[in-house]
């Protein structure tokens, strides 16, 4: 499995975090993610992270920036051969997909399952209404589900 996020947090930078990206760093959202991997009975040899925009940039990424970085997603699915699902967690990593399908329109032949949900971090999660609140938490959860019984099959 592909899990894309948005951008790289601080957790990656090599001052203080562990230069990569992992659902080990420290920081919230990479404990959210763990979480939900652990959920779904999969372990991190199970889905390779990536992001919209992979370079650290600690802001949402322009539409200039996530087409920019629409040649890394295409790059890597040719790194993937036995990939079977793609997660896009929140709407950048849902629109960089859109961007590589459309500047690579051969990925649609891999027949990739894509699946969609909220990105782990707590900006997510940010309504006033709580039943809205709790629906999305329990998106992520039941689409990480999914995910792990489609790798188990």
């Amino acid at each position: 499995m592909l899990t894309i996020l948005r951008d790289p947090g601080k957790g990656t930078l090599d001052a203080g975090g562990s230069g990569m990206l992992c659902v080990e760093n420290n920081d919230q959202s990479a404990e959210v993610q763990f979480g939900l991997m652990v959920s779904a009975e999969l372990t991190p040899a199970d889905f390779t992270p990536w992001n919209a925009f992979p370079w650290f940039i600690d802001r949402a990424p322009s539409d200039d920036e996530i087409i920019e970085a629409s040649p890394t997603i295409v790059g890597l699915l040719e790194l993937l051969p036995d990939l079977e699902v793609v997660m896009l967690q929140g709407g950048e990593a849902q629109e960089a997909w859109r961007v590589a399908l459309e500047a690579q329109p051969a990925i649609r032949r891999r027949r990739l399952i894509t699946l969609e949900t909220y990105h782990p971090s707590i900006q997510a999660l940010r309504t006033a209404d709580p039943n809205e609140r709790q629906r999305r938490v329990q998106h992520r959860l039941d689409t990480w589900n999914e995910a792990g019984e489609i790798l188990r099959g």
